[in-house]
């Protein structure tokens, strides 16, 4: 650190009587040196960060806030620092970035990085990718699996690309880092013959309401959580007679539509077209834990979950392209569709049959 400041004192001395309006330029050979604003000698003097090795430049302007210019042309623009603290940002901003659930969630996620080192504490532009590897491995040594952590990383990801977007950061401010590497989570979708178990299973058990969320996940990929918020008056019919479901604040905050087929319509008017009424948390998974028994004994990721993967999965086989079901699904990424489609063992038979 003393090293840094005495580098700064050094060009505040040097750019005593320098000109308006020129670009000192200066090899930097050791360290990182913060974006900072430093008076002296009646001049304005911004120091941008760059990497050990590069060239350091400073701005020398009587009116900081005022381009800098050259021979009647502007040559660069100055930056405004930040005075934000990482935990200042999230307080004021976390609501833009987040919405309900995910709001919490990420919420506590990014205060558990603030509690860190006092982390909270320190500008939003001043984290290094070192920084969140040390995070990482103190959630890894307390437990937390590889997944989890992999969160916690989209969660500050998503917080430092909204100061970029607000102009508060500048985009190199963003530490790029190595997200870990996981197996998927649930490596299954179902197969026909599981469905139709699932649907017999259903048929006339006390709690049939449950194989109707089932029967509506399956149908279109829903996440349980969309399907418990349907409303009345979320369901039309469009100019073509098409049955359409109209999905608001989704997990990630977007909202998009869904065309049903007569099975989901069947399903979702047998729920009254408000599947919350009959929503229970303890029925529901025991009534699964029940079926999974039947169904798939120690199988435990035979669960609702894997409704979703199967639709992605079921949609893929039918050759239809991964940008259409990456809007069914509501994903943002094709990346993310793209982990929910598992390969199907009859469709690799037949591809592979079809070079005879």
């Amino acid at each position: 650190m003393s090293h840094r400041h005495n580098d700064l004192c050094f060009f505040e001395k040097w750019c005593h009587g320098i000109a308006i309006g020129v670009t000192i330029v200066y090899p930097l050979t050791t360290g990182h040196v913060p974006v900072t604003s430093l008076v002296g000698s009646g001049l304005q003097i911004r120091v941008h960060r760059f990497d050990s090795g590069t060239r350091l430049q400073l701005l020398v302007s009587s009116d900081f806030h005022r381009p800098i210019t050259q021979n009647g042309r502007r040559t660069m623009t100055t930056i405004n620092t930040t005075n934000h603290t990482l935990l200042s940002f999230l307080s004021s901003n976390g609501h833009r970035v987040w919405h309900g659930k995910h709001l919490t969630e990420s919420t506590n996620k990014i205060m558990r990085f603030c509690d860190y080192a006092d982390y909270g504490t320190r500008s939003i532009d001043s984290f290094l990718p070192e920084d969140i590897y040390m995070f990482s491995d103190h959630l890894l040594e307390t437990g937390i699996c590889k997944n989890t952590v992999n969160h916690y990383y989209a969660a500050i990801s998503a917080l430092m690309k909204y100061a970029h977007e607000m102009r508060v950061i500048e985009q190199y401010h963003i530490p790029r880092i190595k997200w870990h590497k996981v197996k998927s989570g649930r490596p299954r979708f179902m197969s026909k013959n599981e469905l139709q178990q699932l649907e017999d299973f259903f048929n006339g058990h006390e709690h049939s309401w449950v194989g109707d969320f089932s029967v509506l996940a399956a149908q279109t990929g829903m996440r349980l959580g969309e399907i418990r918020k349907i409303k009345p008056e979320d369901y039309h019919m469009d100019d073509r007679g098409k049955h359409v479901l109209e999905l608001y604040d989704t997990k990630n905050g977007d909202d998009r539509s869904l065309k049903l087929n007569i099975r989901a319509y069947e399903a979702l008017q047998r729920l009254d077209f408000e599947p919350s009424k009959y929503w229970s948390h303890s029925k529901f998974y025991r009534t699964w834990h029940e079926a999974r028994r039947r169904i798939a004994p120690g199988d435990k990721h035979f669960v609702g979950h894997s409704l979703r993967h199967t639709t992605a999965t079921t949609l893929a086989s039918k050759k239809y392209n991964l940008a259409l079901i990456s809007k069914i699904m509501g994903h943002r990424s094709l990346a993310t569709t793209a982990r929910y489609i598992h390969e199907d063992g009859a469709v690799v038979d037949n591809a592979m049959d079809s070079l005879l």
